[in-house]
């Protein structure tokens, strides 16, 4: 009654009213797993295929009152973390071609798919802001709960951590709080450990030249080895 009879009632009175207003509309109906469906599932399955059915003949009936409509068939969704550099990781595995060791790029289709040797999935990833005098130079890291990032060309380095549990905007530093101690020792040991496997760090900051030019061209006296980006 629900998934079915109670879209087509919905839709059935807000298509009357739209077309007395003869100002057209749009009636979105939602149809998810109406094509592949779920174990145990059989009647929901069969009531949104019969929602994915009304959407089509709804759009043929009611394009007369410039009414238009679509079926959203949203799905699962992963929750896995991904990154932009996964991108073109995913383009080389479809195209079969190899990826450069060192790229930290991870194909997405081990998640979508459910192949690859991408596995175990990443559960953090390790960010840095590499720039020369007078800006200052950031390095970071994070996993499902935290964030953590040190200006480390400060002495002492000033730290940030947030708990995306508490804090989904991240408008609180949680730096400085005891209850987040043994967090932020765990952010710290990680962001030194990813740290140390991409070249170790940066040499101080009098050492890695000034930036020079109205166009902000840039000349460093020492670099870091850096991973394929």
């Amino acid at each position: 009654d629900v998934n079915l009879t109670g879209v087509f009632l919905t839709g059935r009175e807000a298509a009357a009213h739209m077309a007395e207003l003869g100002n057209g509309g749009v009636i979105i109906p939602i149809s998810s797993v109406a094509r592949h469906g779920n174990p145990g599932q059989m009647n929901y399955s069969a009531a949104k295929a019969g929602v994915a059915a009304l959407a089509k003949l709804w759009a043929e009936e009611l394009s007369r009152f410039r009414i238009r409509c679509a079926a959203i068939a949203p799905g699962f969704i992963a929750t896995e973390m991904v990154l932009n550099v996964d991108l073109p990781a995913t383009f080389l595995d479809w195209a079969g071609a190899e990826r450069p060791a060192g790229y930290e790029g991870r194909s997405l289709s081990t998640l979508v798919e459910g192949k690859g040797s991408d596995k175990p999935w990443r559960t953090h990833f390790f960010c840095e802001h590499l720039d020369l005098p007078p800006t200052l130079t950031w390095e970071g890291i994070r996993d499902s709960r935290y964030v953590y990032a040190r200006y480390f060309d400060q002495k002492p380095p000033f730290e940030f951590l947030h708990d995306l549990e508490q804090d989904r905007d991240e408008l609180k530093n949680f730096a400085s709080d005891p209850a987040h101690a043994e967090a932020l020792k765990k952010m710290r040991e990680l962001c030194d450990a990813e740290m140390n496997a991409r070249g170790g760090p940066l040499p101080p900051i009098d050492q890695r030249g000034v930036q020079k030019g109205e166009g902000g061209a840039k000349k460093a006296k020492a670099k870091k080895k850096q991973p394929t980006q």
